[in-house]
């Protein structure tokens, strides 16, 4: 007959070996703040979430902050302790290694597969984590804690002292040129709405019609960019050749319009500048800007229509190449008339003339 208590054992080990789930560094669709998510513990009693924050951060942990079924979205299960910092406290990153450390909230149900992270008044717009996959996949290791040693055991493919993190090399950021920025970003990108929001092109980003011309570029993981412009920082949290989660002081969600837009009718013709010195024509191909009327400008520059992009109001934008340089121009309605405008200049209108 079997041991009772050897049986015994062998059960408490197996449900402890089962109510312990940890995951390395979860997949999840974006984080719109400076830090890597690098494990989350699952138990019966809490969900410990562990971040390695970027040098340099000041930020502050909310006492709303706040993990949430990502397709329920049912109750929210706040902060309930912090280690590394304290919750509430100002907090400012100057190890050039970064900053560690992990939050506790309350257990999440079984039933649970996706969560989203949130944070309100980190002094940064609502900091966040969409989607962060906690399901029984292959991005996750059971560990046995009833049977562990007193000290921190060697994991496959992963090095000691698991629980501080202070062995994991996380990737830093690796400054490419823009020939490395992958070629799927480029194009024109809508919001749900239809609305056109952004075209990024080889030479600049178009962001709601203004221009921010690149300064560096730097690749920050897989397939996640940092863009340092002119006009401030955008960060491509993920992409594909239809999807762009895009980061500019707030997180945004965008589809390609790939549609191959013709110059419309009203369009087309003459264009006098409100100043009555430039002119445009507008073709089915080309935009031919004439500045002669300006000293020294001897010559039309030919602007060749690269693409057009397009918002559900009606409002058209030309992405226009010289054979040097890109530019870009605008034509929305004023009552029953376009005007249109240049980029980086909202007061340089031109209008139509027979």
């Amino acid at each position: 007959m079997k041991n009772p208590l050897f049986i015994l054992v062998l059960l408490l080990f197996f449900q402890n070996s089962a109510a312990q789930k940890v995951i390395y560094f979860p997949v999840h669709d974006g984080i719109s703040f400076p830090a890597t998510l690098t494990k989350i513990e699952l138990t019966d009693s809490e969900t410990i979430l562990y971040f390695k924050m970027q040098a340099g951060t000041a930020f502050i942990i909310p006492d709303n902050t706040h993990i949430i079924d990502a397709l329920n979205q049912s109750q929210k299960l706040f902060v309930t302790k912090a280690v590394g910092l304290n919750i509430t406290d100002n907090n400012f990153v100057n190890n050039s290694t970064g900053m560690l450390y992990k939050l506790y909230f309350p257990p999440v149900s079984h039933e649970v597969t996706h969560i989203n992270y949130g944070e309100r008044g980190s002094g940064e717009s609502n900091w966040a984590i969409k989607n962060i996959d906690i399901s029984n996949s292959d991005n996750y290791i059971f560990k046995n804690y009833a049977a562990r040693p007193n000290t921190d055991e060697q994991i496959i493919g992963y090095p000691k002292t698991m629980e501080n993190f202070s062995d994991i090399k996380i990737p830093e950021r690796q400054e490419i040129g823009l020939s490395d920025l992958p070629k799927s970003v480029f194009g024109n990108w809508q919001d749900k709405y239809d609305t056109l929001i952004t075209c990024i092109t080889p030479e600049f980003i178009l962001f709601n019609f203004k221009i921010y011309r690149y300064q560096k570029l730097y690749k920050t993981g897989g397939n996640t960019f940092l863009i340092v412009t002119s006009g401030g920082d955008f960060e491509i949290l993920s992409q594909t050749s239809d999807v762009l989660t895009l980061k500019h002081k707030k997180i945004l969600n965008l589809k390609r319009d790939d549609r191959t837009l013709k110059v419309p009718e009203d369009l087309k013709g003459n264009w006098l500048h409100y100043a009555g010195v430039k002119k445009i024509k507008i073709t089915d191909t080309y935009f031919y800007n004439d500045d002669t009327g300006i000293p020294n400008v001897n010559e039309i520059e030919n602007n060749k229509i690269i693409s057009i992009g397009s918002s559900s109001e009606g409002e058209l934008w030309f992405l226009l190449n010289n054979g040097e340089n890109y530019n870009a121009f605008q034509a929305k309605k004023i009552g029953q008339n376009y005007v249109i405008t240049p980029a980086g200049f909202p007061n340089a209108i031109y209008r139509k003339v027979e």
